[in-house]
């Protein structure tokens, strides 16, 4: 086996065989880490963070109160300002022209990184720009204002973030300051703030009269211009025509499952990255567990593997309920929409050259109260199949295609629409059965468009997916809901050294015997498997929360 491929515990596992064979036994690696190898895919990590429930913002459908600047409470606020350079907006089309082109993907970028000149940061006392002022309740603040000129929207980055106990960083529109994100008052490097709608965005950060304000660490060096407007995005020519598009809403059958759909933003090499998922019900009906699907490229669009998905998932902002309130109605405001901008923990995904361009993620946050988990099969998928895909073309509000499945091969399935069609931005939508209403696929992308509509776009099969997300729809691995201890099992006799014993091991992946019991070479064997998944055809229940 090539160690080259292997991460950390792969090879440790090998090591665990080259020393039983040392000892005169034959030692093999089987089942789900086979897999593994074979598809890049990431083993299974059983320590992941809980997810912190946020009921209130839930109930309150993800519209809770923004937290407001300290600075807008005492009514004052002369931040430093901080001006971004300038974009190139022909290059950036030119760009973006280019790429819809070459790729058959189906994600949109919507925004670019630009420096901050010099970088913001604060180091104690000593400030890059402005300067600490005193607060009414004896605390500091102190702030500074970055501007990108046209910009739709403006996203910072804390490139390091280090706020002792009673401290908080809040970000907000310096020209509506209601529109306020936060608190901030961890730690971290790399993070992301939420995206603020305008050009102007003010940082704020606070401490109170008893903080170690010398313990204070922040540096913003870069940030997001948003270029293109929500739902008034133009891309290549070919895209421009949106004739064709049927707004969801103008199809009451859809009425429900259309709220378990949304789109998403990511920050990636590319820049700021517009998709579609969707919220899945997990086999556990007294669960609501944010499990959310999309497309792998919405993630890794260049193969980096599962270290960068899991960096972008951690800038994940998801747009709820970005639809209209009646057939072709008015759309409405992006900032007037749920959203959860806290990111998400990245559970497994399969990029489009050696598997079916999937990525499972669990948000850090619950979704809104209106939201609804999507139902899902794991049966293959039939050609001829009437189908619908729910989307977020060109990163503008809700639509739905209807058509049939056309070609079916091992991994994707083809679709051809009779009504309506898919767009960039549509990338990791759902495929979903009429029959059953429930998802049996994922955008990868395709060659749709309102004047070539009998072109085919693809989907990845869900049936595929299942295999390697089976065990996070049962709910095992999550460290917050840990199950009860089970009885110590008798104790396997130990071989003998050197009586040839086989040892079989299977880590972090899916045991292969369908009769769901581990296969061993022989009855003196001594097997050891962990997550064992057995591959059934299972279907899931569409959820309201």
């Amino acid at each position: 086996m090539d160690l080259h491929s292997m991460n950390d515990r792969q090879k440790a596992a090998e090591g665990i065989c080259a020393r039983l064979r040392a000892h005169g036994h034959r030692a093999l690696l089987a089942g789900g880490c086979v897999r593994d190898l074979l598809l890049g895919v990431a083993p299974k990590d059983w320590s992941r963070p809980a997810v912190r429930a946020d009921a209130a913002w839930a109930a309150s459908d993800g519209k809770a109160a923004a937290p407001l600047p300290r600075t807008v409470i005492w009514g004052s606020s002369a931040p430093a300002e901080v001006a971004l350079p300038p974009i190139d907006r022909a290059a950036i089309a030119a760009e973006d022209a280019l790429a819809a082109a070459r790729s058959r993907g189906r994600m949109r970028r919507i925004g670019i990184f630009v420096d901050v000149p010099g970088g913001v940061w604060i180091a104690g006392a000593e400030t890059s720009d402005g300067a600490w002022r005193s607060t009414p309740d004896g605390g500091a603040v102190w702030q500074a204002t970055l501007e990108a000129d046209g910009a739709e929207a403006v996203r910072v980055e804390f490139a390091e973030l280090a706020l002792p106990s009673g401290g908080q960083a809040v970000v907000y529109n310096a020209d509506a300051p209601s529109e306020a994100y936060g608190p901030y008052d961890g730690s971290g490097v790399g993070l992301w703030a939420a995206t603020c709608f305008g050009p102007r965005v003010t940082v704020e950060c606070y401490v109170a009269d008893w903080a170690a304000r010398d313990d204070v660490r922040l540096v913003i060096d870069r940030a997001i211009h948003v270029y293109v407007p929500f739902g008034a995005l133009a891309w290549a020519k070919a895209e421009v025509d949106d004739s064709c598009w049927i707004d969801v809403n103008c199809r009451p059958e859809w009425a429900t499952l259309k709220n378990a759909v949304a789109g998403m933003g990511t920050v990636a090499t590319e820049g700021y990255i517009w998709c579609t998922g969707t919220l899945i019900a997990d086999l556990d009906e007294t669960t609501e567990r944010p499990l959310f699907l999309t497309a792998y490229h919405c993630l890794d669009y260049d193969g980096y593997g599962a270290s960068y998905a899991q960096s972008t998932a951690d800038s994940l902002e998801i747009y709820w309920l970005y639809q209209t309130d009646a057939c072709d109605g008015t759309p409405p405001d992006p900032t007037d929409v749920p959203r959860t901008s806290a990111g998400a923990e990245f559970l497994a995904g399969m990029p489009d050259w050696s598997g079916n361009d999937f990525a499972l993620v669990r948000l850090r946050r619950d979704p809104p109260a209106s939201a609804v988990f999507a139902g899902w099969d794991a049966e293959a998928p039939q050609t001829d199949a009437a189908v619908s895909c729910i989307q977020h073309p060109n990163g503008s509000y809700k639509r739905i295609s209807v058509g049939a499945v056309s070609e079916i091969d091992a991994n994707y399935v083809d679709v051809v629409w009779s009504e309506g069609v898919t767009a960039v931005g549509s990338s990791g939508s759902p495929l979903i059965d009429a029959g059953s209403d429930r998802v049996i696929g994922q955008l990868l992308g395709g060659y749709s468009y309102c004047d070539t509509p009998q072109a085919p776009d693809t989907f990845g099969r869900f049936d595929v997916t299942y295999a390697v997300i089976a065990s996070y729809l049962r709910g095992e691995g999550f460290e917050d809901e840990e199950p009860e201890p089970e009885p110590d099992p008798e104790p396997e006799p130990e071989p003998e050294p050197g009586n040839g014993g086989d040892v079989i091991l299977s880590l972090f992946g899916c045991a292969p015997a369908a009769s769901g019991k581990a296969q061993t070479a022989s009855a003196g064997d001594v097997g050891l498997w962990f997550g064992a998944v057995v591959a059934l055809a299972t279907v899931g229940r569409a959820r309201r929360r």
